[in-house]
């Protein structure tokens, strides 16, 4: 009687349960998205096109550029249509290696008409030499002159350069509904916060090697430049942290260099491992420049300019005939032209022992009144109780107060300027503009 009493209750319990769970009911499976697609590499990143289409056509209309309707987000939009592809949907990319030399990249972006893809392979085709060929069983398109793949379904189109096609084409073709990479569903939630017309994080074992986490990049457009938004995410907490104001040198005509930084570095001269400090130290060691010495007397402030071209007299020694035609060896003064800079760095009251330390060392030399920095032009230094200032120029340049910590380097004649915005425990805030008045007009040519 009691074994059929349990019976009972188990029979009871089994129904109950199915009763719950209902296994004979299919499972709602969420459909596979655009994101679950993505690979993973050490750039990734998102562009609204038609917002970028449109900013890049203010700065071709603003430079008067003979093709300047090709990019308009008109246009664009148009042909998008034209060939079945969604670009009022965002585009993601992804790369490796570095900004520079991007030795893989690709891009995906939403199909809405499979359709009208093929029509746009088929125009391809017509100008461009495109071989098929099957990969994981998907059809794909090669170009061997630039080394790209093309391939489509559905509701996704993929564009990519690089030797691990058979990779991309399972992770793109093949995936799990719900299975987007950690860091692109963080990227992803993160960038909507954004308005730039293009994002990117970049996470590399170079930046980690400065202690780098991850770099976010954001870009925007003023029709005159690029502007590039940077976060700057590190392991640990920063060495050091921005000051609000500073002595600074004033930008001139003829400046191709200017650096002017505000900050306070207490944690710097503490923290001997942190990645910054290693840095520091690694270059002074080709030099053999004291590093510790320098780093507990520098405050924190430091104002530099090089540019235009400043004429010093220099000693050299001549050998001369006389009435004899005798040999003689004559001190004369020459004038020579050299590239103008000027330092200055706030310092503590023990500058003038450093200053010693560097000539122990060879590093700083004097030459009669003036000195050299190994092999440098000669220039004037003057020591106060709280600065040290270096320059080539006749006269002390003179110095401004300063709210921004700020660089300006020419490269190719085109001058970039990095600003440094803001500092937090981990992340340093900035900004990079990029004018393109040069960078257009060689282009043009």
């Amino acid at each position: 009687m009691l074994r059929k009493l349990l019976l009972i209750i188990l029979l009871a319990g089994i129904f109950a349960a199915l009763l719950y769970y209902k296994p004979w009911k299919n499972k709602e499976t969420r459909p596979v998205t655009l994101a679950d697609r993505l690979p993973i590499a050490s750039i990734i990143g998102q562009s609204n096109l038609l917002n970028l289409s449109n900013d890049l056509s203010k700065t071709m209309f603003y430079y008067e550029l003979p093709f300047r309707d090709v990019i308009s987000p008109t246009i664009i939009l148009s042909q998008a249509k034209k060939f079945g592809l969604d670009v009022q949907a965002p585009v993601f990319f992804f790369a490796n290696n570095n900004l520079l030399d991007m030795q893989e990249w690709g891009l995906i972006t939403s199909v809405q008409d499979s359709s009208k893809a093929a029509l746009g392979i088929s125009q391809l085709k017509k100008y461009y030499h495109l071989s098929d060929t099957l990969i994981a069983e998907q059809h794909l398109y090669y170009s061997p002159e630039f080394n790209v793949f093309l391939s489509y379904s559905k509701d996704w189109f993929l564009a990519y350069h690089g030797s691990d096609i058979g990779v991309i084409v399972r992770r793109v073709c093949y995936p799990k509904a719900g299975d987007v990479h950690p860091r692109w569903a963080s990227f992803i939630a993160s960038s909507d916060l954004f308005k730039d017309d293009l994002i990117a994080e970049i996470k590399s074992e170079q930046l980690a090697d400065f202690g780098v986490k991850a770099a976010v990049l954001s870009m925007s457009n003023d029709s005159t430049s690029f502007i590039f938004n940077t976060e700057l995410i590190h392991f640990d907490a920063l060495p050091f942290q921005l000051m609000p104001h500073g002595p600074s040198f004033e930008a001139k005509d003829f400046t191709k260099q200017l650096l002017n930084a505000h900050f306070d570095i207490e944690q710097l001269r503490k923290n001997t491992e942190h990645p910054y400090r290693k840095m520091l130290e690694q270059f002074g060691a080709k030099i053999s420049f004291p590093t510790d010495e320098f780093l507990a007397v520098w405050k924190g402030d430091l104002a530099f300019r090089r540019g235009g071209i400043q004429t010093i007299q220099e000693k050299i020694i001549v050998s001369e005939l006389d009435e004899d035609f005798n040999v003689t060896e004559v001190e004369k003064m020459r004038d020579l032209q050299i590239t103008g800079f000027a330092l200055q760095l706030s310092t503590t009251k023990n500058a003038r022992d450093f200053v010693k330390t560097l000539s122990k060392k060879g590093i700083l030399s004097k030459d009669r009144d003036k000195y050299r920095f190994l092999y440098s032009p000669p220039f004037k230094l003057k020591k106060t109780d709280s600065t040290l200032t270096f320059y080539t120029s006749k006269y002390q340049p003179k110095l401004l107060p300063s709210f921004e910590s700020k660089a300006t380097w020419s490269f190719d004649y085109t001058p970039v300027e990095f600003y440094i915005d803001s500092t937090s425990t981990k992340v340093i805030y900035g900004r990079i503009r990029v004018p393109l008045k040069k960078i257009v007009r060689d282009a043009v040519e």
